[in-house]
């Protein structure tokens, strides 16, 4: 894999850190599992080699060994399944990104698309981009922020005209100035 993942990367993104950990804590599982995995196929293959030097029955030998290669191609198969898929999701997430869509529903967004359909091209962007930012924009137009800026309104002018013994009459009302 060119990129780990890191928590660094994925504060990077702009995710929350009880996502981060979430995420962190799955992949580490998913990865223990393959580790796992990937163990015992070498333990199967060393007891390969071992009984083929002891002179084991063939047949039985051959069987395991295709049943380890078997399992190291699902492995592989396994392992490249879930790099494309981590990277469609980043692509995606992106334009989710791009279209402005609110962080708090791009994982429920992501949760409910089908990644397994869409596919990358050579630079890593995804295949009909264009197409896939519009229909975001349709179909998750209620998620996205839709933030404006207006000026405050200026305040209303006092109507007519205040004189000077009107302004020091205010005040001292306001202070509990009796006038005399």
């Amino acid at each position: 894999m060119a990129d780990n993942l890191t928590r660094k990367l994925l504060s990077s993104m702009g995710i929350d850190q009880d996502k981060i950990d979430g995420i962190i804590e799955a992949h580490a599982s998913t990865v223990d599992a393959l580790k796992d995995a990937r163990a015992e196929l070498e333990a199967l293959r060393t007891e390969n080699e071992q009984l083929k030097k002891a002179g084991g029955d063939y047949a039985a030998e051959k069987d395991r060994a295709d049943k380890a290669e078997k399992a190291l191609a699902d492995y592989k198969a396994m392992a490249a399944a879930s790099e494309k898929r981590g990277k469609v999701r980043d692509a995606y997430r992106a334009l989710l990104q791009a279209a402005h869509v609110d962080e708090k529903r791009q994982d429920t967004i992501l949760k409910v698309t089908d990644l397994d359909k869409l596919s990358l091209k050579a630079d890593g962007t995804l295949d009909g981009a264009d197409q896939l930012s519009e229909s975001i924009r349709t179909e998750w137009a209620d998620f996205i922020n839709t933030q404006s800026t207006a000026g405050s309104n200026p305040a209303t002018p006092p109507s007519g005209t205040r004189t000077e013994d009107d302004a020091f009459a205010a005040i001292a009302a306001a202070m509990g100035i009796k006038k005399e």
